[in-house]
């Protein structure tokens, strides 16, 4: 799990917009993961959520033992699974109507 979480974290690195990737294991319990990315704007988070990368986590999300937590964050509100899928669904757009506030999102 941690090499599949490290592969994706590796891909949207370089990735316009990412400010930070990072992977966490909880002490005393190792196989408790938290994968996080930052994005500069939630547009660049946006085409993050479309990305084949972001597919990749979402499979790694299916074989897990337990069932992962997802949500993704703004400055001003969270979300969760279900805008994934509203943004993994729907056609590009142009700039958000959201603007662009920091933005990441997060497994657990």
């Amino acid at each position: 799990m941690v090499q599949a979480l490290t592969t994706v974290m590796v891909q949207a690195g370089p990735q316009r917009g990412c400010v930070d990737c990072r992977l966490y294991a909880e002490t005393g319990n190792p196989s408790s993961l938290c994968y996080v990315e930052q994005w500069s704007t939630v547009r660049d988070l946006q085409s993050q959520l479309r990305s084949p990368g972001f597919g990749m986590l979402l499979g790694i999300m299916e074989t897990a033992a337990e069932a992962p937590a997802l949500e993704v964050r703004t400055a001003t509100e969270q979300r969760g699974l279900e805008y994934v899928r509203t943004i993994r669904l729907a056609p590009p757009a142009g700039p958000s109507a959201t603007g662009d506030h920091d933005a990441w999102q997060a497994l657990a």
